[in-house]
């Protein structure tokens, strides 16, 4: 909750600094100066706007300080979205759009962050520990990496120990002066392999549900999951005779979704069901139950969650494919 709140209150001193210069941009044009290349927008903040904003921030419960980091950010350059390539398409996600973020009740009251957006994002840090994307500032006290892995695992509790050591590869990175990390603000987290000698033989039971649960109950668990359920899937459907092509899909003509309610802690969660393996059975009977036996099947496995109400899974999407070169 730590982690959540913190970075709550980043985001909205980040929206403000954000939004006063923008407005001052539109007032002064003038004093923007444009870097050569590809490199972002930049121009100094007028004398007096920290103190303007920390006054502002204040009154909405966010600390002098946390105004004062991202007010120096934006000082030091004003980032256009060439800096923070994936922070609109996660915002999208979340059904939201960069001006929508934060908005006046009336003139005489200040600038607030959406309450909508506050509650999503704090929805998803207690689970995720972090969202590199939407950040556009370093990563806040508190919070941890929320690091994908590449694996062929699909056992819960084996993912969610190599999902710990990636966290802790990428924290030590952060943690270095003067290291750059491929993880940072604006872009989403990539994906690491996975260690091949990750062992959870010694693990305890509590370390087990824990490990569990983080894997299937994160954005990055679930995403480290998909590739080796559409594997499997596909192993599957190769072995009842169904010829697969697995890749990207931009339409799919058939959807099916595998989720599971999981509690809001790992205490009363059973880390030895294999929820992959469910979603492999599942997602296999729904494309046998509409192919033709003569169509290959196309399909993609994606994460899938409804956080709010604590479903977990995935979603299939495939098409039948009956052009004439097969």
């Amino acid at each position: 909750m730590l982690a959540s709140r913190a970075s709550a209150e980043k985001v909205l001193a980040e929206e403000l600094v954000r939004r006063f210069t923008l407005e001052y941009l539109e007032s002064e044009p003038e004093t923007c100066v444009e870097s050569e290349g590809e490199s972002p927008q930049t121009f100094p903040l007028p004398e007096g706007a920290v103190e303007h904003l920390a006054e502002t921030a204040e009154r909405l419960g966010v600390s002098k300080g946390s105004v004062c980091r991202a007010a120096v950010d934006a000082g030091l350059g004003l980032s256009t979205a060439l800096a923070f390539p994936d922070r609109a398409g996660a915002l999208e996600k979340m059904g939201f759009a960069e001006e929508d973020l934060v908005f006046q009740v009336a003139e005489d009251r200040p600038m607030q962050l959406h309450p909508g957006f506050q509650a999503v994002i704090a929805e998803q840090l207690q689970f995720d520990g972090d969202i590199p994307e939407l950040r556009t500032a370093a990563m806040p006290r508190g919070a941890e990496p929320a690091v994908p892995v590449q694996t062929k695992a699909l056992n819960p509790v084996m993912v969610g120990a190599q999902l710990q050591e990636a966290r802790s590869t990428v924290a030590g990175e952060l943690s270095a002066p003067g290291a750059v990390s491929a993880y940072r603000e604006g872009h989403k987290a990539p994906v690491l392999p996975a260690t091949s000698d990750t062992s959870i033989v010694s693990m305890s039971p509590r370390d087990m549900a824990k490990a569990a649960f983080k894997a299937l109950t994160s954005s990055q668990g679930r995403r480290s999951f998909a590739p080796a359920i559409q594997a499997a899937l596909v192993r599957a459907l190769e072995a009842d005779g169904v010829r697969v092509q697995a890749g990207a899909l931009s339409r799919p003509s058939h959807t099916h979704v595998w989720d599971s309610f999981l509690p809001s802690g790992p205490d009363d969660f059973n880390p030895k069901f294999s929820y992959a393996d469910a979603a492999v059975a599942a997602f296999r009977a729904k494309v046998l139950s509409v192919w033709d036996r003569k169509s290959k099947v196309c399909l993609q496995v994606e994460p899938y969650a409804k956080v709010a109400k604590r479903r977990f899974g995935w979603v299939v999407g495939f098409i039948l494919d009956t052009s004439s070169d097969l």
